[in-house]
């Protein structure tokens, strides 16, 4: 049995418009069986984002909602990347997940 951290994430998200701030959340989920500790999110694309902070720890089997305000700065589809990077309890590796996605912007 394999007893490391695995971390999924989703990107929650209203009405998105060009230059304007609006609120949005990472719902962060430790789909492994070990606790996930000191996660950090960067983010990457034709975007700004406020209050992205990370976690501290997540046991296994949790979900943790970080809510963040998110500013487009072009229209149309856009491509962004959500970057998680996070250590265990058990082993000293550092662990990455990434999340690819497109979104339209009015």
């Amino acid at each position: 049995m394999d007893y490391a951290p695995k971390i999924d994430v989703k990107l929650h998200l209203g009405k998105v418009k060009k230059d304007e701030w609006c609120d949005a959340e990472f719902a962060i989920h430790n789909i492994g069986k070990a606790l996930a500790k000191n996660i950090e999110i960067d983010t990457s694309g034709n975007i700004e984002i406020k209050d992205g902070k990370g976690i501290e720890k997540l046991i296994g089997g949790r979900v943790k909602t970080i809510p963040i305000q998110f500013k487009p700065l072009a229209k149309g589809k856009i491509p962004i990347t959500l970057k998680i990077t996070y250590g265990s309890m058990f082993y000293t590796r550092k662990y990455e997940y990434a999340l690819k996605e497109e979104i339209e912007v009015e």
